[in-house]
Order: structure tokens, then sequence, then C-alpha cells
């Protein structure tokens, strides 16, 4: 298996959350509760961006103490207990991340990304 670097894992983490963005596109809440390959792919994108701020946190530790700014560890916390407890999801607080949460996270993975390249 290949080491995966950091800027790998921060553009992984930034598709999925793209991705988690366009699969509600021009849809409401209760739409998104009704439709379950909806909830399925957005659920799937937060997991794939928790697990791999988690491989960012176990294998560059200090890279993700300087960049405060991308919530690395609530990330993993929300992968965990979606994992983990699937069946019991509450999709009240996974919307409000899709639309408050993600956006933030896509400015800031794009600040990393350019500061790391610097």
């Amino acid at each position: 298996m290949n080491e995966q670097r950091l800027p790998d894992l921060l553009a992984t983490m930034h598709r999925a959350a793209f991705n988690a963005l366009s699969f509600v596109n021009g849809i409401g809440f209760e739409e998104f509760l009704s439709d379950i390959k909806t909830q399925q792919a957005v659920v799937m994108s937060l997991i794939v961006i928790g697990e791999n701020s988690a491989r960012a946190i176990a294998k560059y530790p200090s890279v993700v103490d300087q960049f405060d700014q991308i919530p690395w560890r609530s990330m993993r916390g929300m992968r965990n207990r979606i994992a983990h407890n699937y069946d019991e999801t509450n999709f009240e607080i996974v919307w409000k991340v899709i639309l408050e949460e993600l956006p933030k996270l896509i400015l800031n993975i794009e600040i990393v990304q350019k500061q790391l390249n610097a």
C-alpha cells in the first residue's frame, strides 16, 4: 500500500465535500429525508472526509495542529458516529453539516493547499 501524502488526503477530502454538496443541490430537507440514495451518498462522502481526516491526524499531527481552521477531530468523530451507528444517524445534523460546514471546509482546504504549495 502506498503512503498517502497530506496533499492527497486533502484533495480527497475536498472532492468528497464538493460531491456531498452536489448531491443535495436543488433539493430541500424534506426531499433529502425521502431519498435514501442521496442520504447514503452524502453519508459516504462524510465517511470519506472523516477517514482521511483520521489519517491526517495520525500521520501529520504537527500539520494538523498548525491548520486548526479545519475541524480534523470533529470530522473524524462524525465519521466514527456514522460508521458505527448508521441506523441512528441524525439526518437533521447531517443536513446542517452539509449546508453550513462543508462550504467552509472546502474553502479552508483550499487555503491550506495553497499554503502547503507555497
